[in-house]
C-alpha cells in the first residue's frame, strides 16, 4: 500500500505540472510603418496584461555647478514607432521622438529615454525587452529599475552613473554600458508589484522592439477537485490498513 501511495503522489504531481500553463503575451512595438506619432505615454493591453511606455528627457549633463539634478525628468516626450523597411526606416520599434523626419531620429539616449510601466502586468511574471539598432552601429545602454506607484522622478542616486542626484525610486542600475550590435535582449525574472523600468543609452537610432510577458501557469480548477479525491483515497487506505493490522493483533 505504501508504494501505491507514493505512485498516486507522483501521479498527482505530474498532472499539476501538465495543467499549470505558463501564459505567453508579446508587445509588438514595431507597428508604425514609415512612421506614427503617439502621445505620451503609449499604453496596450493583451490578455490581461497591461503596458505603459513613457518618453522623457533627463538632466543628464547640467552646466555649472547643477550636477546635483543630473537624472532627473525635466519634460515629456512623444513617442514614435517605425516598421523595418517602410518609409527608409531600417529598424524596428519604439523610441522618444524629437521632432524631424522619422528617419533622422536618435531613438533612445543618455538624455531622451524610456521609461516602461510594468504596474498593468502580473507580478511574479518574466519579462523580456528586445532593442533594435540601425546597422553599422555598436554602442551601448544602461537599465534601472525600481518601484513606484507613481511615474518617477529621474534615474540614480547621486554619485551613480549618469543618474546622479536624482530622487526617483528608479536606483537600480541592472546594466551598466551593455553593448548592443544589431538585437539585444534583457530578461528580468518575478517582477514585483509596480515595477519600473527604464532605458538609457549611447546608441544611434536605439529602438524598444518587443516586450514579452511570461505568467507563470495556475492549475485548472479540475486538479483540485482530483486533488481532493486523490488525499481522500489515500486516507481511507491508511484508515483501512490501519484497521486491518489491529484486528491481527
Amino acid at each position: 500500500m505504501k508504494l501505491n501511495s507514493l505512485a498516486l503522489l507522483a501521479a498527482l504531481a505530474s498532472f499539476a505540472g501538465s495543467t499549470a500553463h505558463a501564459t505567453v503575451v508579446t508587445f509588438d512595438l514595431g507597428f508604425g510603418g514609415s512612421g506614427q506619432t503617439i502621445a505620451d505615454p503609449y499604453s496596450s493591453t493583451q490578455s490581461g496584461q497591461t503596458l505603459k511606455v513613457w518618453a522623457e528627457t533627463i538632466d543628464n549633463n547640467p552646466g555649472g555647478g547643477g550636477i546635483g539634478q543630473a537624472g532627473k525628468v525635466t519634460g515629456q516626450l512623444s513617442l514614435f514607432s517605425v516598421t523595418n523597411g517602410q518609409g527608409g526606416n531600417n529598424a524596428s520599434g519604439m523610441a522618444p521622438f524629437t521632432g524631424g523626419a522619422y528617419t533622422s531620429q536618435a531613438g533612445i539616449t543618455e538624455s531622451n529615454v524610456l521609461m516602461i510601466d510594468l504596474s498593468g502586468i502580473t507580478a511574479g511574471s518574466t519579462v523580456t525587452f528586445t532593442l533594435v539598432q540601425s546597422p553599422g552601429q555598436n554602442d551601448s545602454y544602461n537599465v534601472w529599475s525600481g518601484t513606484s506607484t507613481s511615474t518617477p522622478t529621474g534615474f540614480g542616486t547621486a554619485g551613480n552613473n549618469l543618474g546622479q542626484g536624482g530622487t526617483s525610486p528608479l536606483t537600480t542600475e541592472l546594466y551598466s554600458n551593455r553593448f548592443v550590435t544589431g538585437n539585444a535582449t534583457f530578461t528580468i525574472s518575478n517582477i514585483p508589484a509596480h515595477q519600473w523600468i527604464g532605458i538609457q543609452a549611447d546608441c544611434n537610432y536605439l529602438l524598444l522592439g518587443q516586450i514579452q510577458v511570461t505568467t507563470p501557469g495556475v492549475p485548472e480548477p479540475k486538479f483540485y477537485g482530483i486533488l481532493g479525491i486523490g488525499l481522500l483515497t489515500l486516507i481511507i487506505a491508511n484508515y483501512k490498513r490501519r484497521a486491518r493490522a489491529g484486528e491481527q493483533v
